[in-house]
């Protein structure tokens, strides 16, 4: 099946370039029953033979302009108010028509990371809500598509269409939602529950992969800490050539493998195995860096969006933070340069506690990331999170009631993107601590009205240490607006912990009813 892909791909590239010299053509993130984003100038592009006249139509709305020399054209439509009156978008050339009905202007967003953004509406495993959520999945106002998983060497102009579901936007509703991203569509419902114009949902997401081929080649030339990841591209870079080279007779080898095939299949024999291919020096294997840009978000741009819903970070347990956050502030940079709109909104997901322990005998990897996914929320413009310490995964890691997580990420997107002034969606972040005799006293930001226990117990999975670093369990309680933290075997406290442990779900929560993030942090000087 991985061969029969291939050399579809392959024998593809030369149809699609014939196609473009003869008529016009617009990437396959334009179709039926899309969302254009509103209050942007909605770019629509595309090739056409060189010079050739090109006029798009939308909404009352008439924008010419002429493909250049190399065959490719944009236009720009001016900002529009949501509409959920269904409309046509038209482009037409010198003698082809292309026309896309039921299009929609409203909030568009693109969903991304891993899997547990990956994971559908049905789900996976035992346990959620997908049933009953997918049979209630009728919601004309909201339109959803899935992309296919592609790994490429260069930045790709567009992405193929597999089946009417993969590559191509429709309604939701429960057909096309059960293989939706659950945490997009819980997002996208409750959100349109709220502010009532139409949602567009892209799902580009890829499970089991590594945050580094989620980054563009710029990230990686402009960012000094990626510098030698830059290096090993521009090594990579350097055999392209040959691999290009290779095509050629692996293409011949296959068709002579075809006919070989044939007779031995007609004649009941065993089919002998097709040629290996040569390897991609960068998109073959999907976790190299720039491979997944390359494929599955560069054909999106510069299509206008509001902001990107991030959740990965998994694969990476086991890196330090700095290296994490390092490469989370360069995707969110980049991404944001390509696509030109400023400090578009990045609300991130903290990724659940699961034992990772049982592959690296280490506890304390996954907190690495959740301190560099917490930095980067409190460090770049227009980037929060989300907390999942109370998510009920730590057995296999992707929590099966995507709820929670969709609901929480709507509600960061109404009230610091949409500016909703009666909704709290942070929850509780270490702000500072300081020392007073045998006892720590922690401060948080976001705590909405005050802190408390969920199970209204006692603070759990707190943890003080002296000079020598030692951590040992302590005993917390709130006090007013803060936490006091002290341990009988610690008399000289100088560092505190909570939550600093990949299983852990701690019951500290602020009035809003959302969990505390994981910290680990000094006194205060």
């Amino acid at each position: 099946m991985r061969l029969k892909a291939g050399v579809l791909m392959l024998l593809a590239v030369p149809a699609m370039a014939c196609a473009a010299a003869s008529a016009i053509t617009v990437p396959n993130i334009f179709s039926s029953h899309m969302v254009l984003q509103r209050m942007m100038k909605d770019p629509v592009w595309g090739t056409a033979a060189a010079g050739e006249k090109i006029t798009v139509q939308f909404a009352g709305q008439t924008v010419k302009t002429r493909a250049n020399a190399h065959g490719r054209w944009m236009v720009h439509l001016a900002p529009m108010k949501a509409s959920a009156k269904p409309r046509t978008l038209v482009v037409l050339g010198k003698s082809s028509r292309l026309t896309f009905d039921d299009v929609l202007v409203g909030e568009v967003w693109l969903c991304s990371g891993q899997s547990n953004m990956e994971y559908p509406l049905h789900g996976w495993f035992r346990g959620g809500h997908g049933k009953q959520a997918v049979a209630k999945a009728n919601y004309p106002l909201i339109r959803i598509i899935n992309l296919p998983s592609i790994a490429a060497s260069h930045p790709r102009h567009n992405f193929p269409v597999w089946n009417p579901i993969l590559g191509r936007w429709n309604v939701c509703t429960p057909k096309t939602a059960q293989s939706f991203s659950a945490v997009g569509y819980f997002f996208g419902r409750d959100l349109q529950r709220k502010i009532h114009i139409p949602i567009g949902l892209i799902q580009s997401a890829w499970g089991g992969t590594r945050i580094e081929p989620w980054l563009p080649a710029i990230a990686y030339k402009e960012t000094p800490a990626l510098h030698k990841q830059w290096q090993w591209l521009k090594k990579a870079e350097a055999k392209y050539p040959a691999y290009q080279r290779a095509l050629g007779p692996y293409m011949r080898r296959v068709r002579a493998w075809l006919k070989v095939a044939a007779v031995q299949r007609a004649a009941g024999k065993h089919v002998s195995p097709p040629p290996v291919p040569p390897v991609d020096p960068i998109a073959g294997n999907k976790q190299n860096p720039t491979a997944i840009f390359n494929g599955r978000i560069s054909p999106l741009i510069p299509l206008a969006i509001r902001g990107v819903l991030w959740y990965q970070g998994e694969n990476n347990v086991g890196n330090k933070s700095i290296y994490y956050y390092n490469h989370l502030a360069a995707l969110i940079s980049s991404w944001r340069r390509l696509w030109h709109e400023g400090d578009m909104p990045f609300l991130l997901v903290q990724i659940a506690p699961f034992d990772y322990a049982q592959y690296s005998g280490n506890h304390l990897q996954e907190p690495e990331i959740w301190q560099a996914q917490q930095w980067a929320a409190e460090r770049l413009p227009n980037c929060a999170i989300i907390s999942t310490q109370d998510a009920d995964s730590p057995n296999q890691g992707h929590p099966v009631n995507k709820r929670p997580e969709g609901y929480r990420l709507s509600q960061l997107a109404l009230a610091k993107v949409y500016g909703f002034k009666d909704i709290y969606p942070y929850s509780p972040m270490f702000k500072s601590m300081t020392v007073h005799g045998d006892t720590a006293v922690v401060t948080f930001s976001h705590i909405d009205g005050g802190l408390a226990s969920r199970n209204g117990k006692a603070l759990n999975w707190f943890e003080i240490a002296g000079a020598n670093h030692t951590f040992v369990p302590a005993q917390a309680q709130i006090v007013g607006r803060k936490v006091v933290v002290r341990a009988a075997e610690v008399k000289k406290p100088e560092f505190v912990r909570f939550g600093w442990y990949d299983t852990a779900m701690p019951n500290l929560i602020n009035k809003a009813d959302l969990p505390a993030m994981p910290f680990e942090a000094a006194a205060t000087k």
